[in-house]
């Protein structure tokens, strides 16, 4: 979309990082929608032979150096067994400025 420049974080503390896969979709069916709240659905599969567990973190930068930047983080614990899937939605708005 122009003009609209945004990025998500995703970290996943663990100490078995390497053996988590994650995927991310912003947006209703995919498609993110400019200035409203979108589903940000985030999928996080264990791929260990041991039980994962940690804290996902979704962080984004919301507003501009000229209006001001504040930091908007939200956090959700993932306890999952071997093999295991969870799948989170956030209300994600998506606002011009927005990164």
């Amino acid at each position: 979309m122009a003009g609209m420049v945004f990025a998500l974080v995703m970290v996943l503390s663990l100490s078995c990082l390497g053996q988590v896969r994650m995927e991310a979709t912003l947006g209703w069916g995919g498609v993110p929608v400019l200035e409203r709240v979108n589903p940000l659905w985030v999928t996080v599969v264990n791929l260990g032979a041991g039980p994962l567990a940690g804290t996902l973190t979704v962080e984004a930068e919301i507003g501009s150096p000229w209006r001001g930047v504040a930091q908007r983080a939200l956090r959700v614990p993932v306890l999952l067994p071997p093999g295991g899937r969870g799948a989170f939605t956030f209300p994600w708005p998506l606002r011009r400025g927005t990164r």
